[in-house]
């Protein structure tokens, strides 16, 4: 018998896989704080495995396009991406956690990364065809493939927003916890000279923090060119590179270096991690039901595509 991906995870952290479940020294399977965060993308939200079936049913699609006259978007290439639900798992903000050498080169931005082509059709032929493809994709995967997907993305979604609800729109605990940790690092922000743009303001952004003042730099994206019809390929976008201005550059650094002094990416990390295991254990049941269901359509979806 295959134990679930979440049940798996308890059993790493709490005792040894038997038959169908733990041993007598784990907790019950229902317990989503035994989780480590570093597997709650894959145990619990499955991210790998929706990532496969979505390009499996992509690549059906553009399989099926070619044999209708299609060809667009196998030639523009079919890719993969993993980590669908990364943005679920707890971690300590970017800023926080960055060398003084990584502040200094990205500042609050980020490189623009590359991105593949693309293929837009309009044509009326273009449409049935790729509606029929859809259709014809879903089929080949299995008659809840659809399903299966979207209920993942709902749970996904739901788990999000309680989090950002926790956190962010209340008067909670949790949220006064993650406004306390603020204010030793504005405290040492004002050691270095830094004040806020308003006399009395306390948040991060009235020091200027996070405010991108750079540009980026490299190939600007090419232009669209028409292919057959009223397809139009969207070619690839190169990867620029963020160049923060001085002063933001000069902030971010401050910023890292405050956040270190106080401790506050780890305070931080605890207290998302607290959070997000709670939302996950409001959906516990219902994502232990999602678990076979997901394994076995990313199983059809590795054998249709040959991984």
């Amino acid at each position: 018998m295959r134990v679930p991906a979440l049940v798996r995870a308890l059993c790493v952290v709490t005792g040894v896989v038997v038959a169908g479940g733990c041993t007598s020294d784990a907790e019950p399977a229902h317990t989503p704080s035994r989780v480590p965060a570093e597997r709650m993308s894959d145990d619990v939200f499955h991210s790998d495995e929706i990532s496969l079936i979505e390009y499996t049913k992509n690549k059906l699609i553009a399989d099926c396009l070619e044999r209708n006259g299609y060809p667009e978007k196998n030639q523009a290439g079919v890719q993969e991406h993993p980590g669908t639900f990364d943005y679920l798992v707890p971690k300590a903000s970017d800023w926080a956690t960055r060398s003084d050498e990584q502040a200094r080169l990205l500042g609050f931005g980020e490189n623009s990364p590359a991105e593949a082509a693309r293929v837009m059709g309009l044509e009326e032929g273009y449409t049935k065809a790729s509606d029929d493809c859809r259709a014809e994709a879903a089929a080949e995967l299995g008659p809840d493939s659809v399903e299966t997907v979207s209920q993942a993305s709902e749970f996904a979604n739901s788990i999000a927003s309680e989090i950002a609800a926790v956190l962010y729109d209340g008067d909670g605990a949790e949220a006064k916890e993650l406004t306390s940790l603020y204010v030793p690092v504005m405290d040492c922000l004002e050691t270095k000279g830094y004040r806020p743009s308003q006399q009395g303001e306390r948040n991060l952004e009235a020091y200027g923090a996070f405010e991108k003042k750079g540009r980026l730099e490299g190939p600007e994206p090419a232009r669209p060119a028409p292919a057959s019809g009223r397809i139009t390929v969207l070619p690839p976008v190169p990867e620029r590179r963020y160049v923060p201005a001085p002063e933001e550059a000069e902030l971010a650094v401050s910023l890292a270096q405050c956040a270190r002094q106080t401790g506050f990416a780890d305070k931080e990390f605890a207290l998302r991690l607290r959070v997000t295991r709670a939302a996950i254990g409001k959906y516990e049941a219902e994502l232990t039901e999602l678990t076979p269901k997901v394994e076995a359509l990313a199983k059809r979806a590795a054998k249709l595509v040959g991984q």
